[in-house]
């Protein structure tokens, strides 16, 4: 059989939900299960989800979109038996019966797979995107007849959430819609009375209908990521508490079969010590202050029942030597502040045809597809507390908040910063640009507006003549600048260029404004309508909004090249620090790091002086380039600040292009300023940005003010016409291409003063 034609089938229905926070660890447990990528997943899709993470983490061989396949008879004779709360949700019954419908046709897809290829799967797996699994379980020898299933949360029945089995196995419990119009009879008929039942007894009386086998595996242990446990308080307390700060645990004790039984509890001290306990009357213990939030620390106070269980091999279970998988939580070291899931490595597709890649092994796997399996990345220890504030919400395109301020610190920054960090969904949204009418205008008679006179007379003329343009545009960027009310304000885009952001499915998420490329790159007001009042503003430009990032940024970074001071500079208009701290945080879009380069140099009191208290406490200065591994222990500055001049060399420590792509992740979010006054080197650093995909898939904003000929700002302040000897060959056509390329490349790209 070739490499590449899969083993075994995984049907994925429902809503994402939390995915956008365990994805990483739903990929991980699925395939160590199975123990080969030799996987085909189909999936079954809502309506009203995008599915941004399940088509970037996993291979979907087929998606198709959610029909509705019952009728009003159906929902109405499920009253009579399906009972569940609706904490937060709509019609309990009509997501039942909608999710029968979905594995109906998920089988339906299945079959047609193995006809088309003229095989058939070993085993079907279903999957829920909102569960958890807490460590890696191991996948006995799969017995034809027989459903295996988690041994926790069986509500009275059999656990639901996760199943895997033999092929006709697996095809009774995925077609089990055929028993919701008489499915009290049903149960009755093999002694199952579901008056006051779950959708979980529906499943165990199907099955036994069908005679198909079912297992418990006590060692598949899963915490469900959604909101009904949240609102059940155990986002404060419980597995979720438990999963986001990483707990280790020994144990994990699973609760009875009942309606009510919940998730594990986690211990500290194994299985047997526990059962050893029970007998010998003495057990390993830990004062409460010690042990990981989440954690059970067993002592002699617990009652009978709690040690009949612990003894109980059906409901204790070993995770520790590497058997229990961890949230990928990035960075939980940060004290006082949310951390956010780190992006999740998409599951690689070919460069050329966009097709995922296929796999024979595990083995062959990427290492960040495995993470707890290939990485060395350790729990958080001890005292790791959640917030209540930390609800999360059903967002399919969010990181995830989770509150670890962590009070003892036992790792370094600079190792912390090296950790194998996966799991947030960063839906790989691309942007696309298109140019206005009115710079399609302007580029294409581009050969009439290079012009080195004083006056720029002709081309001013014509933007003049375009008058109704300039203040639209104008208009518009002073209503974005009004708060967020500002972002419903219309805009034409015969006027304006603009950014579509389209998710993985094509969908339109946003349309983003952007100065249309016209006259000479500068506020359109300068030289043509006033002499110099206009030639260092800024008010022309269109600066994002947090909301119109896609997806939410898990960091955010800003580069200053040509930094000067926080508050001063060369020139009326040179500093920078400050302007892009106000722009961006007033938008939702604070910066967690501010790296800076200057030349000219400055005391350390110059520097620091003008630097607001909390920045200036948080401030490392290097003289010299520090090393990558000096950069990465200083990832808890507020600001690095390089004081010496940089230097476009690839592989130069003082090329900043370089510290950029170390020091950031594609899903953060940067903005990157070059104005050195060196137009050579800055073309260099601009030429290596346009070549290299590694860096535009890390570059979100880029201003630069690209000094050029044929423009009126070679009279008014530009270096370039100090001498013939550093007078560039470009010119404002050349201007024109390399920002639209730059845009074009997903950057968007502003012309800087």
């Amino acid at each position: 059989m070739p490499a590449a034609t899969p083993l075994h089938a995984v049907c994925i229905t429902g809503q994402e939900r939390s995915f956008g926070e365990i994805g990483a660890n739903v990929r991980e447990g699925v395939l160590r299960m199975l123990g080969t990528p030799r996987v085909a997943f189909f999936g079954v899709k809502p309506v009203d989800d995008p599915w941004t993470g399940l088509q970037t983490l996993l291979p979907l061989t087929t998606v198709i979109a959610q029909h509705k396949c019952w009728d009003a008879e159906d929902l109405n004779v499920t009253v009579r038996w399906v009972h569940c709360d609706m904490r937060g949700r709509s019609d309990c019954r009509v997501s039942f019966i909608q999710t029968m419908c979905d594995l109906k046709a998920c089988l339906r897809m299945v079959s047609s797979f193995e006809s088309h290829n003229g095989m058939q799967f070993a085993t079907i797996t279903k999957l829920r995107p909102d569960v958890f699994w807490e460590m890696a379980f191991d996948l006995p020898e799969v017995q034809a007849n027989t459903v295996y299933v988690p041994g926790i949360d069986a509500a009275g029945g059999v656990n639901d959430k996760l199943a895997v089995g033999g092929r006709e196995a697996m095809r009774s419990y995925l077609s089990r819609y055929k028993y919701v119009k008489n499915a009290t009879a049903m149960a009755a008929s093999v002694e199952i009375r579901l008056q006051s039942g779950s959708t979980e007894m529906f499943l165990a009386a199907a099955l036994r209908t069908e005679q198909v086998q079912v297992r418990r595996e006590i060692a598949w242990v899963h915490c469900m990521h959604n909101r009904k446990m949240l609102l059940m308080n155990f986002g404060r307390r419980g597995c979720i508490a438990r999963v986001r700060c990483r707990t280790p645990c020994e144990s994990l004790l699973i609760p009875g079969p009942g309606i009510k039984a919940g998730s594990a509890t986690c211990h500290n001290v194994t299985c047997a010590a526990m059962r050893r306990a029970d007998t010998v009357g003495s057990i390993p213990m830990r004062k409460n202050g010690d042990s990981g939030f989440g954690t059970w620390v067993v002592d002699q106070s617990r009652t009978a029942s709690f040690w009949r269980r612990s003894s109980d091999p059906n409901t204790c279970v070993d995770v520790g030597g590497g058997k229990q998988l961890f949230h990928p939580c990035d960075d939980p070291q940060r004290k006082g502040r949310l951390s956010f899931c780190g992006q999740a490595c998409e599951w690689p597709r070919d460069a050329a045809t966009g097709a995922y890649q296929q796999f024979a092994t595990l083995d062959a796997l990427p290492d960040c597809i495995l993470p707890t399996l290939r990485s060395t990345t350790e729990p958080v220890p001890a005292e790791c507390i959640v917030s209540h504030r930390t609800l999360f919400t059903n967002d399919t395109l969010g990181t995830w908040p989770i509150a670890c301020p962590v009070r003892k610190r036992s790792l370094s920054k600079a190792e912390a910063g090296r950790r194998l960090a996966v799991g947030g969904i960063s839906c790989p949204s691309s942007r696309v640009y298109r140019p206005s009418e009115w710079e399609a205008a302007w580029r294409a008679r581009v050969g009439e507006v290079v012009d080195n006179s004083v006056s720029w007379a002709a081309s001013c003329r014509r933007l003049r003549e375009d008058s109704a343009n300039v203040w639209h545009w104008l208009q518009l960027a002073q209503a974005r600048s009004n708060g967020t009310v500002g972002l419903s304000a219309s805009w034409d885009a015969a006027v304006v260029s603009h950014h579509r952001v389209i998710s993985c499915d094509g969908t339109l998420l946003a349309r983003v404004p952007l100065e249309p490329l016209v006259s000479f790159l500068r506020h359109p007001l300068a030289v043509c309508w006033t002499k110099v009042s206009h030639l260092l503003a800024k008010e022309h430009l269109l600066v994002p909004w947090a909301n119109e990032i896609f997806p939410r940024a898990a960091r955010s970074f800003f580069f200053d090249v040509g930094a000067s001071l926080y508050a001063s500079g060369r020139t009326k208009g040179g500093y920078s620090q400050s302007w892009f701290a106000k722009q961006y945080s007033t938008r939702g879009l604070a910066f967690d790091r501010v790296v800076a380069w200057e030349a000219a140099n400055s005391t350390d009191q110059t520097i620091l002086s003008q630097l607001p208290p909390a920045v200036r406490s948080a401030t490392t200065i290097h003289r010299e380039p520090p090393t990558l591994e000096q950069l990465l222990d200083s990832g808890s500055d507020s600001l690095t600040y390089h004081n010496f001049a940089v230097d476009a060399g690839p592989d130069s420590a003082r090329n900043p292009l370089r510290v950029l792509e170390a020091l950031t992740r594609p899903e953060d979010f940067v903005v990157l300023k070059i104005d050195i006054d060196a137009p050579s080197v800055e073309r260099e650093l601009v030429g290596q940005l346009l070549k290299q995909p590694t860096l535009q898939q890390r570059v979100d904003e880029f201003f630069w003010e690209h000094e050029v000929m044929g423009s009126p700002m070679v009279h008014r302040g530009w270096t370039i016409r100090k001498t013939d000897r550093g007078r560039p060959k470009e010119t404002l056509a050349n201007s024109y291409d390399q920002f639209r390329a730059l845009r074009e490349a997903g950057i968007r790209a502003h012309s800087w003063v």
